[in-house]
């Protein structure tokens, strides 16, 4: 009996524990690690499977920076995704902060305020990869 509860108690610990959260900060590889391919590319609409869907946007490879930098959406051709140093004349933050008539993300997992706000300070800083 006792080496049944030393078991069950084993195992609870070992499932229970989770991996430490990783800080987000403004730059590219914890953004698109922690955000894009979380949030946008995993199992959803910026997916390499999702890609002609979504306004040819790939957040899930290793040209998802160049998809982004200085590239004009295709729903809205005059307004680049991100614009280095202009995060008001950014598509994506614009999306994100609702004032496009599509905000993103459209369901799952919400972007949270302060990884809206992190992204906002990586564009302001030049969106540097």
């Amino acid at each position: 009996m006792l080496k049944h509860i030393i078991l069950i108690l084993l195992f609870l610990s070992i499932s229970c524990t989770k991996e430490p959260k990783q800080k987000l900060r403004p730059t590219f590889s914890s953004i698109s690690r922690n955000v894009f391919i979380k949030k946008c590319s995993l199992y959803t609409c910026h997916s390499s499977a999702f890609a002609d869907k979504s306004g040819k946007l790939d957040l899930s490879g290793k040209d998802s920076y160049n998809n982004l930098i200085n590239i004009p959406s295709k729903a809205y051709p005059e307004i680049n995704r991100i614009t280095p140093g202009k995060p008001d004349e950014s598509l994506l933050l614009q999306r994100l902060e609702g004032k496009i008539i599509v905000s993103i993300p459209l369901e799952r997992d919400c972007v949270t305020k302060e990884e809206i706000d992190i992204i906002r300070e990586w564009i302001k800083k030049g969106a540097v990869q």
